[in-house]
């Protein structure tokens, strides 16, 4: 599996580098070991756990299951296009052992598309099959496939909790068919069938708090159900290129444009806990 180990709070190394994107363009992901450390994750952690961001979505989610069945993987995301606060999740999009490493693979400047906590409840159900440029992103005003993601692990991520899942060389596949209708409704179904018959297959990331996944806009990913006893959290900090800025006629889900991004090269600490109230638990959702 395609992985690199990367010692926290310290300038990225080159040759190391190198490793990853050659990784990362065969295989459409790397995975990168300690680029936060668990403390820094407890801060963020704190802050989802303590929301009522949170308490509302389990609320939705419990009703959906009095229902007759958990929601789709969009009902375990919030969502916000602000990523230039003093807050602990914007530093955290904003650090350079993202965006440094994110704009080395693509030999462009890269700055904050959108950012998504992932908190998903036991009993939830993940992701259909779906790649994010092929299934959203290229009718949004993109000229390049350059949108792309990191899933950072807040808590541990794994098979048993509904971790999410890569399909290694995807992305060479190109945008791909995906069903019309729900944000959830995934790649359609005789389009994965084949995809599956020619050999290709998910793998799970297996993610201590810290770990992240960087994935290609167009590389399949999915998750599954949470079986554990606890909620699964992750932080997706989405990326695009300074030459893939959307175009504002088509960009309908006002993503940011370009712009240069300070970096972060500090440690997330309590401090940053104690700050601004975070985008993400303001009343108006985005």
């Amino acid at each position: 599996m395609p992985e690199v180990t990367s010692p926290p709070m310290v300038t990225l190394n080159a040759m190391q580098l190198i490793e990853e994107k050659l990784l990362y363009w065969k295989e459409g992901y790397a995975i990168v070991r300690n680029i936060f450390s668990a403390d820094e994750m407890k801060i963020l952690e704190a802050q989802i756990l303590n929301s009522s961001w949170l308490k509302y979505q389990n609320a939705v989610l419990g009703t959906m299951n009095k229902n007759g069945g958990w929601g789709g993987g969009f009902a375990s995301l919030n969502v916000t296009n602000e990523c230039t606060g003093d807050d602990a999740f914007s530093l955290a999009s904003r650090s350079f052992r993202i965006l440094d490493r994110s704009s080395r693979y693509y030999d462009d400047d890269v700055y904050c598309y959108h950012n998504k906590i992932s908190a998903k409840p036991t009993g939830a159900k993940g992701f259909q099959p779906h790649q994010d440029f092929g299934g959203y992103w290229k009718n949004m005003g993109n000229d390049f496939p350059d949108p792309h993601a990191v899933f950072i692990a807040i808590t541990p991520c794994d098979k048993t909790n509904g971790g999410i899942q890569v399909v290694p060389g995807s992305h060479l596949l190109g945008p791909l068919p995906h069903t019309p209708g729900a944000p959830d409704s995934g790649l359609v179904e005789d389009s994965w069938r084949e995809i599956l018959a020619k050999g290709y297959a998910p793998v799970d990331v297996e993610l201590a708090p810290g770990d992240g996944v960087f994935f290609h806009g167009n590389t399949i990913h999915l998750s599954g159900v949470n079986h554990s006893a606890t909620t699964r959290i992750g932080y997706v900090v989405t990326l695009n290129t300074q030459r893939s800025s959307p175009r504002e006629s088509e960009n309908f889900c006002k993503h940011p444009t370009y712009t240069r991004m300070n970096r972060f090269y500090g440690t997330i600490d309590a401090s940053h806990a104690a700050g601004p109230p975070n985008p993400f638990f303001g009343d108006k959702r985005s």
